[in-house]
């Protein structure tokens, strides 16, 4: 006799055998117990939870002869025949393969008949999702109002796809993932029957690969026994399910957190040359970074995580060496990591780029944050410049400790004459009068200079030296201007001149609006070419065009198309005629649209202007301008 896998050797006969799903089995039980088994069933859920075999265990329960407390006996000849997909009263449709409208045709024309030896006669449409919309809608009364033997059962992974039509003439039942207790509990049970020596810490990981999915957790098992016979170890099932060493991940977590790209380069070295999948490698890591982002959020509590004993004092660890917002960041990059390895063929570049990112992630600082931190400063600045005595510029080295300076960025800011050693060719000016506010240009400049500076070097490796700074005019004569508007010229259009409010231009005519849209609907470039076009006189049976500036490709292929089209409109024969008499009067639809266009990102600015944290930053740094707004 040919070998039978596990996943169909072990495959569930009763409803007290469908692990993780004890609340769809006890309300099926209760159904076929007080005979109110509906005449249609969705099971939906991912894949190897146990919907196939759930709609067959209710289908020999439907049809058992000896029931045992509803259960099936799986003893008689209807429970064996179903078992061996003998029964010529139930039918296993795989719905990828037979999704047209033929199928369910004949679908259709088989219900009528009754069951040759069962009770039911019961339609398991396995993956209904991947049927047509011809194919559903046919199935529509059918399914609605079905013969008294017939039963439906569809099963799907995707029940998104199916038509609501549908959903709403099925009773729906949505299986969970089997959590990982239960599954490694069942799995112990299997390799103690099958005769089997595997760690606990290999069925551990046997579970955890499968991801809730029972059918794929005993595929892998048979994997690796096929491999290493009745006994294998920890290493050895690693290696067959291509899943990196716990250890390994870590160490390339803590290189990555500590910033040492080397030896996180290493590290992902070593990982690579074991053999290990990427993609595995990709999902071990997204994992430990939620894993790490919800204990630093929840005060290391990791009751929420299916998290080994043995690994929850490596996330202790980890988490004192990095920031919720480092790992914010980092999830993001291996989330674009993931997209960039479905389109490329070189994974482990990617991966290599991706961790040069990773290593050199830096912490956040928010906007507020950052305006507190600007205001302290200037306060700061402010008290040194109004206190009565000497105050000396000073500088911050990299010990982080503030040094006075031979002579200071801005001797009329800082000190007096009487306190700076000046060359003889220096002016000597008066000390600043602390009554007198900072209102030159030049003193707000420099009081916005020194904060940002001080910001920078209190603040070093927060990622604020990467964000480009405004001019605040230290330099006044190269700094940023207004965008100055010019005058309209007679020979170009209003939309050309700048984006200040405008009036609104004239729209064009209705009619020739909705005749635009037509011809554009059948011959899209035509309808382009309308669109910058005039209409100077629309008569009855001509119609005259004028173009802002006539079109080389209108040709005279074109133009019998458009007349063809336009009696097609109108009803009646149409002659048009070119205008080539250039104009700026009137406007075209192109124009119009440009300028809503124009007139909604005014307003979008407008807004921009008006934010509240936009006002607090121009409060702060007086003097300076919003000279550019990007919108999202």
């Amino acid at each position: 006799m040919s070998y039978v896998v596990l996943a169909r050797k072990l495959r569930p006969q009763r409803f007290s055998d469908l692990i993780g799903q004890e609340v769809i089995a006890q309300i099926l039980q209760n159904a076929i117990r007080s005979n109110r088994v509906a005449h249609a069933f969705l099971f939906s859920g991912s894949r190897g939870v146990g919907k196939t075999s759930a709609a067959r265990i209710l289908t020999k329960a439907l049809n058992c002869l000896e029931p045992d407390n509803v259960d099936p006996c799986n003893a008689c000849e209807n429970c064996l025949e179903i078992s061996s997909n003998a029964s010529a009263d139930v039918y296993e449709i795989d719905a990828a393969s037979n999704r047209g409208i033929e199928n369910i045709r004949e679908l259709r024309e088989n219900v009528k008949y009754a069951p040759a030896r069962c009770r039911y006669k019961v339609y398991i449409i396995d993956e209904a999702h991947m049927l047509t919309l011809e194919s559903f809608n046919a199935l529509l009364k059918t399914l609605e109002e079905p013969p008294n033997h017939v039963k439906f059962i569809l099963a799907t992974t995707d029940p998104h796809k199916v038509p609501v039509t549908i959903l709403s003439r099925c009773q729906r039942y949505d299986f969970q993932r089997i959590p990982l207790p239960q599954m490694l509990e069942f799995l112990n049970q299997a390799a103690v029957q099958e005769n089997l020596q595997l760690s606990q810490k290999s069925l551990e990981l046997i579970a955890r690969h499968a991801t809730g999915g029972m059918r794929d957790a005993l595929t892998s098992l048979d994997q690796v026994l096929s491999f290493a016979g009745e006994q294998a170890s920890e290493s050895e099932v690693r290696q067959i399910l291509g899943i990196a060493d716990a250890s390994m991940r870590f160490q390339l977590l803590e290189c990555l957190f500590r910033k040492q790209l080397g030896s996180a380069m290493q590290a992902f070295q070593e990982i690579y040359q074991h053999g290990f999948d990427l993609q595995e490698l990709l999902q071990e890591l997204l994992q430990s970074v939620k894993t790490l982002s919800l204990y630093l959020a929840l005060s290391g509590d990791l009751s929420f995580a299916e998290v080994a004993e043995d690994e929850q004092e490596q996330y202790c660890q980890l988490a004192s060496l990095t920031t919720q917002g480092e790992l914010q960041q980092m999830f993001h990059l291996l989330m674009q990591l993931e997209e960039q390895m479905k389109r490329s063929v070189h994974a482990r570049i990617c991966f290599e780029m991706t961790l040069l990112q990773l290593a050199s992630v830096q912490p956040l600082v928010g906007v507020k944050d950052m305006l507190q931190q600007i205001r302290t400063l200037r306060q700061e600045v402010d008290g040194r410049v109004d206190s009565p005595g000497p105050v000396l510029a000073k500088t911050r080295d990299q010990s982080n400790q503030f040094q006075p300076t031979k002579s200071p960025t801005n001797p009329s800011f800082y000190a007096s004459a009487a306190n700076v050693a000046s060359p003889p060719h220096v002016v000597e000016e008066p000390p600043v009068s602390s009554e007198l506010p900072i209102e030159s240009f030049e003193e707000r400049a420099s009081v916005a200079k020194t904060a940002i500076q001080r910001l920078k070097a209190k603040g070093s490796g927060t990622g604020l030296e990467q964000k480009k700074t405004p001019n605040f005019g230290i330099e006044p004569q190269q700094s940023l201007k207004p965008t100055e508007f010019r005058e309209r010229k007679s020979s170009e259009s209003w939309l050309e001149v700048g984006s200040e409010q405008r009036d609104e231009p004239e729209e064009p005519p209705l009619n020739w609006q909705e005749f635009v849209q037509f011809v554009h609907n059948r011959a899209s470039v035509i309808g382009t070419l309308l669109r910058t076009a005039l209409p100077v006189d629309l008569q009855a049976d001509v119609w005259r065009l004028r173009f802002r500036h006539p079109p080389d490709l209108f040709n005279k292929e074109h133009q019998a198309k458009l007349e063809q089209l336009a009696q097609e409109f109108a009803g009646r024969s149409v002659d048009i005629q070119r205008d080539d008499q250039p104009t700026i009067e009137g406007t075209t639809l192109q124009e119009y649209d440009q300028w809503k266009n124009q007139e909604l990102k005014r307003q979008r600015e407008s807004q921009a202007r008006e934010d509240a944290q936009v006002k607090d930053i121009l409060q702060i740094f007086a003097g300076s301008e919003v000279y550019d707004i990007e919108l999202h």
